[in-house]
C-alpha cells in the first residue's frame, strides 16, 4: 500500500515541477511585468522537491530518480498544448 502511495507521490511531483517549467517560460517573455507567475512556477518546482523528499523516506534512489525523469516528457508535452511550441 505504501508502494503505490508514494508512487502517485512521485508521479504528481513529476506533473508539478512540470508546470513549474511551464509557468517559468511563460514568465521569462516579461520578467518586470510577470514576477508573479516566476514565483508560482519558482513554488511549484519547491513543493516538488518537498513531495520527493518526503518519498524518498520510502522508496530507494535508484527507483525513484529515473521515474521523475518523467517531468522532461511532461514538460515537452505542456510546451506542445500549453505553448504551441514545435
Amino acid at each position: 500500500m505504501i508502494n503505490l502511495f508514494v508512487f502517485i507521490l512521485l508521479f504528481i511531483s513529476t506533473l508539478i515541477s512540470g508546470f513549474g517549467a511551464l509557468l517559468l517560460k511563460i514568465g521569462s517573455s516579461n520578467v518586470f511585468k510577470k514576477k508573479f507567475i516566476i514565483v508560482s512556477g519558482l513554488f511549484l518546482y519547491f513543493i516538488s522537491a518537498i513531495m520527493l523528499i518526503y518519498a524518498l523516506k520510502f522508496i530507494k534512489l535508484n527507483i525513484a530518480y529515473p521515474i521523475t525523469s518523467l517531468s522532461y516528457i511532461f514538460v515537452s508535452l505542456f510546451s506542445l498544448y500549453f505553448l504551441r511550441e514545435k
